[in-house]
Order: C-alpha cells, then structure tokens, then sequence
C-alpha cells in the first residue's frame, strides 16, 4: 500500500521543525525535487556509492542554500492563492498546527482537501507534515521549517495569535508556561509539542475560562484591565490605571508573573525599556473571552473580518485630495492674490476670506483644508505679505512647472512639520493666538500612522474602526504624552480623532 503523504521515517530525527531534520527524511528522489524547484545547482553525486550517501551530498547542497531570503522568494513565486493563504496562516499561529485543526479551520474538515495541499508543497520544500515522537497519542503537525518563517513578513493585524508569540520562547520557557502556569506534565519537551500542548488547552474554551477564574487577585486586576482596552496596553499604563494615576509597583509582580508563567500576556513590541513595552494578550484568547468563551475557529479569511472589507463594498463618497490638491492651491492663491485678503495681527489668512473661496474648490472639502492650503503656500512663502494684503510670489510660478516633484514637496512638508497639528483643534499652531500649550510629538504620530496604513492590503477598502483598533495601542507606545486617558484641555483632540 502506498504511504499517507503525512507519514515519515522518525529515524535520526531532532523532535521538531527544523530544517536539515525534516531534509534527513525525505528520499532521495523528493530531495532533487526541492533542489530543481529552488533552481539549486545540482549536487555532483558521481562520487557517491550508494543512496544514503547521495542523500548525504544533497543535504548538504541544500541546508545552507535553503536558507537564503531570495531563493525563497522565488520558490514561492509561482504558489496558487489557496497554496499562500496556507503558508500565511500557518505563520499567523507560529508555523506548525495539528493537522485536525487545519483541516478544520482551512480546509472546511476536508483532511484530505488538505493532504492534496500540503503533498504539493512538501514536494517543493515549503510545507511539511511532522509525526511527534514519543507521545502516547498520535500528533500529525503541518508546520514551515523554522528559518522558513523569518521570511514571512506579517502585516500587524496578522500578528499577535497564541502560536506566534509562543514560537519566541526557548523550550525552557514553554515548559516553564505548562508546568509552573497551567500545572500540566507535558510527555515530550520537543518545542513543536510544547506550544501544541498550550495551545490545546488555552485555546479550549472550558479551560481558558477555569484558568481565567483561578487566576491570582493582581494577575487577574490586570488581566481585567487589559481586557478592557480590547487586550493591549503599553507596561507603564498598566502601572497608573489607578484613581490618583499614580505608578502602583505592586502591580509590577503581577505583570511580571503573567508575562513568564501564565501564557496569556506577552510582549508585543519591545520599547526602549521594559515600561515602554507594549504587552498584549493573544488575539485568539481575547476573541474566545469576548465572545463569552465560545472557540475560535475562524478561518483564514474571517481571520481579517475586523480590519476588512470586501472590494464592492467601497464608501458611495471618497474624499481623496491626491488628484485635486495642487489644483485646490492654485485655486486659492488665485483667489487671494486677485482680491485684497488682509494679513491677520498673527500673519494668517482669515476664516471669512478662506470661506470665499469654498465654491471654486473642489467638493467635499471643510474650512480646515482651505486652512492647510494657505499655511503651507504662507510657510512656502509663495504667499507673501505685501503690508496690509498677500500677493502670489514668482517662486510659486517656477514651483508648478513640475507637477510630480511639487506634489512631492507638499507631502514631504507635512510629514515633517509642527506648524500644521492635527492634535490641535484648529490645525494650525503658527496663526493663533494664544499659542497652544503641551502638545505631544504629531511627527512620530503621522509616522505611526503611515507605517500602520502601509501594512494593510492595497485592494481593499479598510474599516475604519478596525484600523483605529490596529493603530491605537501602538500611537500609545510611539508616542508617550498621548495615552489614553488624556487631560483635555479644551484645544485638543483624542487619538481616535488625531488619526
């Protein structure tokens, strides 16, 4: 009878997914094929006697030049979109899931849908199926070799699953999280089977919520805490979410506990030291506890249900600037130049001039656009005073002769400017009188932003609320003075509106 595509030899085997160990099973035949797929320059076997020793040359041909981001790349170039979503999901929940599961959550419990798939990987060296050794049932994983997965760039709202802040931790600290934290005696120390063996039981719903209750008094505040802030904060709040927002180090030891033991809060980006980390519950365990402890058994598709939409349903109205902005700035300086708009005490433009000019620009646009517009043609100095009136400079002129370049311009002075602030309420901090006070850093704010957006899908529209829930734990980390709660004055904004 022929093999299952999932069975292996366990001979010579180090028990998890590493790379030259999985290599040490395979035939010699299935060894060529990785080689002629990753376009590999065919091992010499004339020197070899026998088939181990040819197996041996192709190994050794293959490990090393596996191991090379550009190769990869072109290995998995021509992979189907169903082929993809594999491999991806596979590295949202940290490269290796029981074959069950898979099936279950990709393959609508079709295993032998997902056999086909994983055969025709595995025969490209991508994807392979895994037997778990020494353990008393049967443990079938489909995993990507580990230094397979430092190739895998996942956007941040694939990030933060169970599984993937799990494969970060060494064996030791997996074992320490079974037995010290959940109180179980794992049957193998393989790593493959520790983060399994956590995330059947954390990730089991009867479980997760006798684990929740049983929790300590100050693991629990804080875990409580967490919850409350959709599972992600930065380490120094959690300390000052309090009712004097005072530092409560007492409560560093029930962070710190959660973070080593309990296998529900991890680091999800490092920050300059340990206060400006931003901790996170895993995604999966703050689905299971919100959705009152029902499974999570979303697949890879519905994996994106909080930050996407699908391609037909885009808003009826997009306000887009790009195709009209440089339009809407000559509009303005036209219309400032050929009518006598006084210079303001404070060098601005006045509101009533600026509302003149609404119906020549184009639609859709509010009083703080025709705001932007006139700060950076005065920055600019494309606006220039002439005493009582501004008139149009020649530089302005010269500045239009290249259209791309004066686009470019334009943004590169917004991403870099304080006179503009979107955490002020008026926008413009140049124009004003009095000047406003204790603004935080809206350069690092736009970046954060930027980079966020940068990350999401380009062919598909972005809710956003999701997007809000994306970006907002990490606006708190990059940008310190703008924690949520914050001591409003009556000038400035919230977060979820600054974004």
């Amino acid at each position: 009878m022929e093999p299952q595509p999932w069975s292996i030899e366990l001979d010579d085997r180090i028990p998890d997914m590493k790379l030259k160990s999985i290599l040490k099973t395979l035939p010699v035949k299935h060894l060529e094929e990785i080689q002629n797929h990753w376009n590999i320059s065919p091992a010499d076997l004339s020197a070899a006697e026998s088939e181990e020793d040819k197996k041996q040359v192709l190994i050794g041909n293959l490990y090393q030049r596996l191991q090379n981001r550009s190769l990869w790349e072109k290995a998995t170039a021509d992979l189907t979109k169903e082929e993809q979503s594999l491999v991806n999901f596979l590295a949202i929940h940290g490269g290796d899931l029981e074959r069950g599961e898979l099936a279950r959550r990709f393959c609508r419990g079709d295993e032998k849908e997902l056999d086909g798939i994983v055969h025709s990987l595995s025969k490209r060296g991508i994807v392979f199926y895994d037997e778990v050794p020494d353990v008393s049932k049967p443990l079938v994983l489909a995993g990507i070799p580990e230094p397979f997965l430092r190739y895998i760039d996942l956007p941040s709202f694939w990030e933060g699953y169970l599984g993937n802040f799990l494969k970060e931790h060494s064996n030791n600290e997996l074992k320490h999280i079974v037995t010290q934290g959940l109180r179980l005696q794992p049957e193998s120390a393989c790593k493959n089977y520790l983060i399994w063996l956590i995330r059947k039981h954390l990730l089991d719903p009867k479980f997760l919520r006798r684990y929740m209750e049983g929790l300590p008094p100050g693991p629990a505040q804080v875990v409580e805490l967490l919850l409350e802030r959709k599972g992600v904060c930065v380490y120094r709040d959690l300390l000052e979410l309090n009712v004097q927002r005072r530092y409560d180090h007492s409560r560093g030891d029930a962070i710190h506990w959660l973070l080593n033991t309990s296998g529900v809060l991890f680091t999800a980006i490092p920050g300059g030291n340990k206060y400006s980390n931003l901790l996170m519950i895993p995604r999966d365990i703050t689905y299971i506890v919100q959705n009152h402890y029902q499974p999570d058994d979303r697949s890879f598709q519905e994996l994106d249900s909080v930050t996407l939409v699908k391609k037909e349903n885009k808003p009826s109205v997009v306000s887009d600037n790009s195709n009209t902005i440089l339009r809407d700035l000559v509009v303005l300086c036209n219309f400032i130049d050929r009518y006598p708009v006084k210079v303001l005490a404070t060098g601005g433009v006045g509101k009533n001039d600026l509302k003149k000019v609404f119906p020549q620009l184009s639609r859709h646009k509010t009083l703080k656009y025709a705001e932007f517009l006139s700060l950076f043609a005065i920055q600019k100095k494309f606006l220039i005073s002439t005493g009582d009136t501004y008139r149009i400079s020649n530089s302005f002129f010269s500045w239009l002769d290249n259209s791309q370049a004066a686009y470019a311009d334009l943004i590169s002075w917004w991403l870099r400017t304080t006179a503009w602030n979107e955490e002020f309420i008026e926008g413009n901090t140049v124009h004003i009188e009095p000047k406003p006070q204790g603004l935080a850093s809206i350069v690092s704010f736009r970046r954060t932003v930027i980079e966020a957006l940068n990350e999401m899908p380009r062919n598909h529209w972005c809710l956003f609320s999701g997007f809000l829930e994306e970006v907002l734990p990490v606006v708190e980390q990059e940008v310190p003075g703008r924690s949520e709660p914050l001591a409003y004055d009556k000038h400035s904004r919230s977060n979820a509106l600054v974004v």
